[in-house]
């Protein structure tokens, strides 16, 4: 594949030292059935299917810092519902803040994309160009162990396979309930 985004998305996999795999799915892949998607591409569940949102804070108007940045990447499976609630609790628990320093919501389309440089149903936490931007991985992920996931690989027809587990502990990474 030498769509530029999904070279991105294999260096900075590379260079994190995080093991993946890519696959090319067809047109109508979208389509799908999620038990459908997950068979194949492998995946050992439809639990293991995941998607990467990009999240705003939109009363933070300075750098970005881990604990307190404009943006967030959350990556979520697509059988949980993104709960917003709970990604304010988690933010607000790594800072000293008060509740009023915090709106969370998504990134506009625009934004996310100029951010991470990929189109919708294509966003991959790997990659990105803003590279700073915190990854924030739901904790259902988490559970199921040191098993391959699946989510967005730089294009819409690719899809990139990694173990979130080997995120875990590394800059910029957090693990929290971000589900219901």
């Amino acid at each position: 594949e030498d769509n530029p985004s999904v070279q991105r998305v294999k260096e900075s996999c590379n260079k994190l030292g995080v093991s993946f795999e890519l696959k090319q799915t067809p047109s109508d892949y979208y389509d799908w059935e999620l038990e459908q998607r997950a068979e194949f591409l492998g995946a050992k569940s439809i639990d293991h299917l995941c998607k990467s949102l990009i999240i705003e804070n939109t009363k933070v108007r300075d750098e970005q810092r881990p604990n307190n940045s404009r943006y967030y990447c959350v990556i979520v499976q697509y059988t949980a519902q993104y709960f917003s609630h709970n990604a304010f609790k988690f933010i607000k628990s790594l800072n000293t803040l008060p509740k009023s320093a915090f709106h969370l919501r998504f990134a506009s389309n625009e934004d996310a994309q100029a951010l991470t440089g990929f189109e919708f149903n294509a966003v991959s936490p790997f990659g990105m160009l803003t590279e700073d931007i915190p990854i924030i991985i739901s904790d259902k992920i988490i559970e199921l162990g040191d098993e391959v996931i699946w989510c967005g690989g730089g294009a819409v027809d690719v899809k990139l396979g990694f173990k979130a587990a080997e995120l875990v502990g590394k800059p910029g990474v957090f693990v929290a309930a971000v589900t219901k």
